[in-house]
């Protein structure tokens, strides 16, 4: 599992190489310390020593070097992820994460790293935030897809949004390719 390797580039950070049997009790530690508590009871020990003796002479820089080249391939690295409630729609869960990030708003299951729904910022065309709630709509605004967020940071949740649709924007205006529509 990715938890697994990462918890066994951290152990080759934390223990050093293997040259003798390490203790089951310091990937316990390891553990304790490097996995999130949802996930421990899923992460064995024995499998974080089997995958620590895979990389027997990493050092400490190829270690680290290692573990950010890996979580840099997850599709929503660098993005900010909000905790929300949703009851607009039933078709998602209740409780959700919405990560913002330069390409769009992801829609996710709490506790997962894979977006339910994805939205570029052109699919978005209207959002407002009120004290408590976030309201997006998406493609259309009579036959687009609304959801409304209940979260304290829907503020911060639209700064993101405006300031991700500005760069865009921006980008676009300098390389020629945005054209504003006029009537």
């Amino acid at each position: 599992s990715e938890a697994t390797y990462l918890a066994a580039l951290r152990a080759q950070v934390v223990l050093g190489s293997l040259t003798e049997e390490v203790d089951l009790m310091d990937y316990l530690t390891i553990i304790e310390r490097y996995i999130p508590k949802h996930m421990r009871q899923k992460i064995r020990p024995e499998d974080i020593a089997r995958k620590h003796r895979e990389h027997p002479d990493l050092t400490e820089q190829e270690c680290n070097e290692a573990y950010m080249a890996f979580i840099r391939q997850w599709p929503l690295y660098g993005s900010t992820v909000f905790d929300v409630l949703q009851s607009y729609t039933t078709t998602l869960p209740k409780n959700l994460w919405l990560a913002v990030n330069e390409s769009g708003i992801h829609i996710l299951r709490r506790r997962d790293n894979e977006p339910l729904v994805t939205y570029e910022y052109k699919s978005i065309v209207n959002y407002s935030p009120s004290l408590k709630n976030l309201m997006i709509v998406t493609e259309s605004l009579t036959k687009g897809t609304k959801f409304i967020f209940n979260t304290s940071q829907a503020s911060q949740i639209a700064h993101l949004i405006r300031d991700y649709t500005h760069i865009i924007v921006e980008k676009q205006r300098k390389s020629g390719s945005f054209k504003l529509k006029t009537s």
